[in-house]
């Protein structure tokens, strides 16, 4: 797993004992499916000048089977609980390292397509988490239907016909609506900063394929939710995020629970499923309105 830090201590001033009496706010973003997070530097770099929060720390880092990353390509389960699983053992390194401390600090965490998917499994896995302040889910969703079911398994079919990494990261960005109408030589930069192997791709893809429905468990979360939706070409269902604006009561694994207990903020952004390049300045807008 890659990791990368942004944090506004070193862009304010005051002592060791300033920071210290005040809480951190600690933000991890996990990302859309190909994503690198090199690609998501420049847009948290705007968000911390556009809206200074002092001492705040932003973590961006690439999960199993994106670039630069390591993983069990034999493994005989490889889903997005799996990668919830990776994730929460990585927080608790980093808070082992002292990279910050759980007693002195505030959580919250943002998911960008299949990154909102894994962050559902992450939040239901850090339930008793006192630290957690709030989910932001990006363009996500929470089901696996049949429109995106058929996209996943058309991208792994074509990737039999081409050996051409180049070609496949132009056909995953067509399919999954990510860069439509970008020149030939943006693609080419895009690419050289994502080099995602064509084995990653597939276990990636596999991953999502072989996640569940995950509607029945998440009217129970305890936590602050905040939806974030492209208002044209989203590629997922923004239906499948209603589930926590009217929650069912079969839904619920236990009556005292049915009621919600937490906040829920839902906001439009003109654009399409791809906010990141093709509308950053409304969605560093949004993520403010989230996260401060």
């Amino acid at each position: 797993m890659t990791n990368s830090y942004l944090d506004t201590d070193e862009l304010r001033d005051g002592g060791e004992s300033e920071r210290e009496s005040s809480r951190r706010r600690v933000i991890f973003v996990i990302l859309d499916i190909f994503d690198s997070f090199l690609e998501y530097i420049a847009l948290f770099k705007s968000f911390l000048a556009a809206f200074p929060c002092a001492n705040t720390s932003i973590v961006l880092f690439n999960y199993p089977g994106q670039s630069f990353t390591l993983y069990d390509e034999e493994a005989e389960v490889h889903n997005a609980e799996s990668m919830a699983a990776i994730i929460d053992c990585f927080i608790f390194k980093l808070e082992k390292n002292k990279d910050f401390r759980v007693d002195n600090s505030d959580f919250s965490f943002i998911g960008f397509g299949f990154g909102s998917y894994i962050l559902a499994y992450l939040t239901a896995l850090m339930e008793a988490f006192p630290a957690m302040h709030s989910v932001t889910f990006v363009n996500g969703y929470f089901a696996p239907d049949d429109k995106l079911k058929s996209v996943l398994n058309d991208y792994l079919a074509r990737m039999d016909d081409t050996n051409d990494d180049k070609m496949l990261f132009q056909l995953g960005s067509f399919l999954f609506g990510i860069a439509r109408g970008f020149g030939e030589e943006r693609l080419e930069i895009m690419s050289k900063r994502n080099q995602i192997r064509r084995e990653g791709r597939r276990y990636l893809v596999e991953a999502a394929t072989n996640s569940v429905d995950l509607r029945p468990i998440l009217p129970n979360m305890k936590v602050n939710v905040n939806l974030i939706n492209s208002m044209a070409n989203t590629f997922v269902n923004i239906e499948k995020t209603d589930v926590f604006l009217y929650p069912e009561e079969d839904t619920a694994t236990n009556p005292r629970d049915r009621q919600q207990v937490y906040k829920v903020n839902r906001y439009f952004i003109e654009g399409n499923h791809d906010l990141l390049r093709e509308n950053s300045p409304a969605l560093i807008e949004a993520l403010h309105r989230c996260l401060i």
